[in-house]
C-alpha cells in the first residue's frame, strides 16, 4: 500500500515541478519556460482526453492532473507549489501615467 502512495506522491511532485514542453502552454505560449503541468487549465486537459494524451511520462502526468482536477482534488498541488513562484499567465503590460494637464 505504501508503494502506491509513494509513487503517487512522486508523480504529484513531478507534476508540480515539470513544465509543459509544447503546445499552447509550452515555452512559446507561456514564456519563458511554459506552465507547470499542474497549472494547466482543466479545459485544455479535457481536449487531450478526446484526442489522447501524449506518449511517455508527460502524458502520464497530464492524465493524473486531469483526473485530480476532475475529482476536485487539485488543492493537493498547493503543498508542492508553496516554495515555487507562480507562473504569470500573461505578459506584464507596460504601465504609463500622464499627470500633466492639457493646455487649453
Amino acid at each position: 500500500m505504501s508503494d502506491i502512495l509513494s509513487e503517487l506522491n512522486k508523480a504529484l511532485q513531478e507534476a508540480a515541478s515539470t513544465r509543459m514542453p509544447f503546445g499552447r502552454f509550452g515555452p512559446q505560449g507561456a514564456p519563458p519556460a511554459g506552465l507547470l503541468i499542474c497549472e494547466l487549465p482543466f479545459e485544455y486537459l479535457k481536449t487531450f482526453v478526446k484526442r489522447g494524451f501524449p506518449k511517455g511520462r508527460i502524458g502520464e502526468l497530464m492524465s493524473i492532473v486531469y483526473r485530480m482536477k476532475l475529482d476536485g482534488a487539485d488543492e493537493v498541488f498547493l503543498k508542492f507549489l508553496k516554495n515555487q513562484p507562480a507562473t504569470p499567465r500573461r505578459k506584464p503590460r507596460q504601465k504609463t501615467w500622464n499627470f500633466e494637464q492639457p493646455e487649453e
